[in-house]
């Protein structure tokens, strides 16, 4: 690890952490009608976190250990429409277990030693089918995804000068993904091969308060949990971030690609042509929607010739000279990090030691 606060020869303090995970899966199928089946799958998951915290003089001053244990079931209902055309409905429930933040947490505000576990319902109807004596291929399906206790990474200000920025897990609330899904792939003619994705992900926080939130739209003010009206210096401040995208993800995205392939005279060699290009919408940085990274199309090609086991190709990357970043993220910097933990009563008292 590398902490520009130790000079050289001095070891870095961190973090000792373990986790130990245990399952048990099941599944039954069953075809209770032609055509028709019901597949339930079941896994039960218990998860054991343990994290310390030792100061320079090797003295421990942090020690936890948090469990998590969740049963998570699967439900697939599927329909043979033809031999080319399948139906199915999906209900699944989903989970990421919490976890320990150790004293870093005590730095966020409200302070967050530990964090939630986070949960999703899911819910899916999707299409298998193919086409055209099987030249088209097409997978589609509209899905919704209610999730609770949404974890996400927040930055914190350090302590004072000499300490450095550090981030913590915070659940941030809960929210909605409502999501449709295309992939199609065509062979016109035995040479060509078209190649399609499509994925829309309309994301949107249901509820959740962010004091960095409050800060933003109450002209400065520093927000408290125990008295949420409290500093309200605009009279407009608001911690609410219901109705915002959830950050670093992409509402657009997909991907378009030609590919070519013919023998080679009657040497059993191949040349091939392929140009792809994909598509990432704009993306949020915070939960604040404020900062985002742009949308990115990256074009690519390659050209070249094969055998039964080797290649030869030249290919192309980033062809369209796409610039956008490819992620981005709000980080504290010394002063400004440190003046404004110092003006956080519940971050800067004495609790912290």
């Amino acid at each position: 690890a590398a902490n520009f606060n130790f000079p050289p020869g001095i070891p870095v303090v961190g973090d000792i952490s373990d986790v130990r995970n245990t399952a048990v899966f099941g599944l039954v199928e069953w075809k209770f009608a032609e055509n028709w089946g019901l597949t339930a799958e079941g896994r039960y998951a218990e998860e054991t976190k343990g994290l310390q915290t030792r100061n320079a003089a090797n003295a421990l001053t942090y020690s936890d250990e948090a469990k998590f244990d969740k049963f998570t079931p699967r439900v697939t209902l599927s329909w043979q429409v033809t031999d080319d055309v399948n139906l199915y409905a999906i209900y699944a429930e989903g989970n990421k277990p919490g976890g320990l933040n150790g004293t870093n947490g005590l730095l966020a505000n409200p302070p967050a030693l530990s964090w939630e576990e986070e949960t999703s319902k899911n819910y899916e109807l999707g299409l298998k089918a193919a086409w055209l004596e099987g030249r088209l291929v097409t997978n589609a399906s509209v899905f919704f995804i209610d999730s609770s206790k949404v974890q996400l990474t927040t930055a914190v200000a350090p302590l004072n000068p000499t300490s450095s920025s550090v981030s913590v897990v915070t659940n941030q609330g809960s929210a909605e993904i409502k999501g449709f899904e295309l992939e199609a792939r065509w062979r016109p003619v035995d040479p060509l091969t078209l190649s399609l994705t499509y994925a829309l992900a309309d994301s949107e926080f249901t509820e959740g308060c962010d004091d960095f939130q409050w800060a933003l739209t109450s002209g400065g003010g520093v927000f408290s949990p125990t008295n949420p009206g409290a500093n309200n210096l605009n009279g407009q401040g608001d911690c609410s971030i219901v109705g915002n995208q959830l950050p670093m993800s992409a509402k657009h995205a997909g991907s378009l690609a030609i590919d070519w392939r013919q023998p080679f005279g009657s040497s059993g060699l191949e040349w091939f042509a392929n140009v792809d290009a994909t598509y990432t919408d704009k993306r949020y940085v915070q939960v604040h929607n404020l900062a985002w990274v742009p949308a990115a199309t990256v074009i690519g090609a390659r050209l070249g010739i094969s055998g039964d086991n080797w290649t030869a190709a030249l290919y192309g990357r980033n062809l369209g000279d796409e610039d956008a970043p490819l992620i981005a993220t709000r980080w504290f910097t010394l002063p400004y990090g440190f003046a404004y933990a110092r003006q956080v009563p519940a971050v800067a008292g004495a609790d912290y030691g």
